[in-house]
């Protein structure tokens, strides 16, 4: 599993990413937002957000967007795809799907929660794993955190599950675990700092198990592919 950066304006060394933020109020897409851009912001020079502004009530759907690049001006999606999709929420990835493409990489809590508004009643009906085979038909690359079982162990806050996207994407997007740690304690400072840094962890080791899962498979096709071969010489 890997993070692929756009081309842009036919230069052999520009580069661009866009990430779309989804999850619903009260569970830290506004910090999420900030922290992402922060991590961008270590390998490019321009880094632009944007908002969703006057529905961050609870349970109200929330999103965010962040490009960064060499040259990039605004968050204004110019195709309405993205290159990466975190989703706080499973169900809100789901209502995402318009923005997904041929190897958009999502990373998605295992978390649901009942919305509100007229898409609560949708909300009971979908699973983690539906929500992943949706995704997965469009044909992104999927990463489930599993970071549910761990909030009702120790019955904490469900906007935890947006630390834990950001370790995910943060190891995706190639920071060292030092970074990604830096990133955090700059943004919480001793805020709930104990549990954050654990939820962050438990993101950071779930990209890297499926990225070394990934290594192993690619491996692994290649010497069947070498095995093949062989036989058909």
């Amino acid at each position: 599993m890997n993070i692929s950066f756009r081309r842009s304006n036919g230069h052999s060394d520009a580069s661009e990413i866009s990430a779309l933020i989804a999850g619903t109020g009260g569970l830290g897409v506004v910090g999420l937002t900030r922290l992402v851009a922060d991590c961008l912001g270590s390998r490019f020079q321009c880094v632009h957000t944007e908002e969703t502004r006057g529905i961050a009530q609870r349970r109200a759907p929330v999103r965010a967007i962040v490009r960064a690049g060499r040259v990039v001006r605004s968050a204004r999606l110019p195709d309405g795809l993205v290159d990466v999709l975190l989703a706080v929420e499973a169900a809100e990835a789901l209502r995402a799907t318009s923005h997904v493409a041929e190897g958009t990489v999502c990373v998605l809590a295992d978390l649901l929660i009942p919305s509100s508004g007229a898409m609560s009643g949708a909300t009971s009906i979908v699973s983690v794993p539906r929500v992943a085979a949706a995704l997965e038909a469009r044909g992104a690359q999927v990463l489930v955190v599993p970071v549910a079982q761990w909030l009702r162990r120790e019955r904490l806050p469900e906007m935890l599950s947006s630390t834990a996207v950001f370790g995910a994407a943060s190891q995706l997007l190639g920071c060292s675990l030092e970074q990604t740690e830096a990133f955090l304690a700059r943004q919480l400072g001793k805020r709930m700092w104990e549990q954050n840094w654990e939820a962050m962890h438990i993101g950071y080791a779930a990209a890297s198990a499926a990225c070394l899962l990934a290594e192993a498979r690619a491996v692994a096709n290649v010497g069947r592919d070498a095995d093949l071969d062989l036989v058909a010489a």
